[in-house]
């Protein structure tokens, strides 16, 4: 698949899972061994597979792989290819399973058996089952901006060797078949930079081409500014800086990181619904609170520019400094009452082994008895 869109989705997929999330909710031990199972499981590349399928075919299929009556400890998770996946679908509209169209027979799989995250679902049909695919309005833009390009390459050569009109003969002596037969010949082999020696009575006129008054520049740019659009990332992550200011990017960036955000909710929700409530009902048991997906800020501002923005919260009384100092880092600032408690507790007693009145003392009667046996 061609890198022009594979890239921008990769650049979404990476700003909007890479962050990595954290769990709240439910009881700590749950919360931790659910930790420890995503850890161990590398949860955050499944998630990244996943995401880059939804978006440039509409949807992602995660198989949950387990045995029956297997430890959940040693689940694990398997990407499918969204090529080869459909949607089973009652009269009602409700999903009941998946079908696997990769190996013959099929494989079936039930709806407990796959996370299924959907892109811009809609209400008709298809993308009510399949999602929206972001590679499919692209098609047609690539299409139209690669035969501008075979276009253009045509033109171009047409200029440096442009069209001709020969005329030959004259109405009392017109050429023969042969001369004429040879005359196209010497024409039509004709290359860039080479010299046609004629007879007198051969009359060569160029032809003006009819392309001269296309808007080629207009007709690139519209199709460039569509398939920007629907690729959706800012021309700053592609390389592209000009014509931006700090105004116009810190609206390109809101509204990019809106859309980040839609993917992590999608993901989280999916996998909150269809993984995790099985993982924590068969290890935990059933009416177990399931913890719930945090996702960690997509994009903070650098350090300075942090620190001047709290600072300024402080100074106008809106935040404590002992609020202030966790944004920015630092351990939270001790209270009062805390520092005059250490105060009054006991010093910590020597961690190495000090020698008693007693070693001290028989310590000196050796040094003494030495230096009566040695002078």
């Amino acid at each position: 698949m061609s890198c022009l869109y594979t890239f921008p989705a990769e650049a979404t997929v990476n700003l909007s899972v890479a962050p990595g999330f954290t769990l709240e909710g439910s009881d700590d031990a749950v919360l931790e061994w659910l930790q420890d199972w995503c850890d161990e499981h590398n949860i955050l590349q499944t998630l990244r597979i996943a995401a880059t399928d939804m978006l440039v075919f509409g949807g992602a299929f995660i198989e949950i792989c387990h045995e029956k009556g297997q430890d959940p400890d040693e689940w694990w998770l398997k990407p499918l290819d969204p090529v080869n996946e459909r949607v089973r679908r009652d009269a009602y509209g409700q999903v009941f399973g998946y079908v696997q169209l990769l190996t013959m027979p099929p494989v079936m799989f039930t709806a407990q058996e796959v996370v299924h995250v959907r892109w811009g679902a809609k209400s008709w049909w298809y993308e009510y089952s399949y999602g929206t695919s972001l590679l499919r309005p692209l098609l047609k833009i690539e299409a139209l901006i690669n035969q501008l390009e075979n276009d253009l390459a045509t033109l171009t050569h047409v200029y440096v060797k442009p069209m001709i009109w020969v005329q030959a003969g004259r109405p009392d002596a017109p050429f023969s078949d042969q001369q004429l037969s040879q005359l196209m010949q010497a024409f039509s082999q004709r290359d860039v930079a080479t010299d046609v020696f004629t007879r007198g009575d051969v009359n060569v006129k160029p032809l003006t081409s009819l392309t001269r008054d296309i808007k080629v520049d207009y007709w690139l740019n519209y199709l460039y500014k569509q398939r920007e659009a629907v690729l959706g990332v800012p021309k700053i992550f592609l390389g592209e800086s000009s014509g931006t200011n700090r105004a116009t990017a810190d609206i390109v960036m809101q509204e990019y990181c809106v859309r980040l955000r839609m993917i992590q909710n999608l993901l989280s929700e999916m996998i909150e619904t269809d993984l995790f409530a099985q993982l924590v009902a068969a290890k935990f048991g059933e009416g177990v609170e399931v913890p719930h997906i945090a996702w960690k800020p997509v994009w903070e501002p650098t350090l300075d520019l942090k620190a001047k923005y709290i600072g300024e919260l402080v100074q106008l009384g809106i935040i404590l400094p002992s609020e202030a100092r966790p944004q920015l880092g630092y351990q939270e600032q001790p209270s009062e009452e805390a520092i005059q408690a250490a105060k009054l507790l006991p010093p910590p007693r020597p961690t190495g082994r000090q020698p008693d009145a007693t070693q001290e003392l028989s310590n000196a009667e050796e040094q003494q008895q030495s230096a009566e046996n040695f002078p």
